[in-house]
């Protein structure tokens, strides 16, 4: 098993989509549509409000990601 973080790729999206969808059942609670729509705003929230998303790979697969922000113009005293 070959373990790999790195940045964030347009092209994971669908992946990480999966994953949500998957991970929160949505498909239980919803139709197929609505449960991809769902998953995706989750998603998408997540990334436009991080600034740094990094994907962990599992055998060349997207497994996951982590999401984090940075907050700017805070001093530390």
């Amino acid at each position: 098993m070959t373990l790999v973080f790195r940045p964030y790729r347009h092209t994971d999206y669908l992946a990480l989509v999966s994953i949500v969808k998957d991970t929160w059942r949505y498909d239980e609670m919803a139709s197929p549509k609505i449960a991809k729509l769902l998953a995706e705003v989750f998603v998408s929230s997540c990334l436009c409000n991080a600034t740094h998303s990094i994907v962990a790979q599992v055998d060349g697969e997207v497994a996951g990601a982590y999401y984090s922000k940075t907050s700017r113009g805070i001093v530390a005293r």
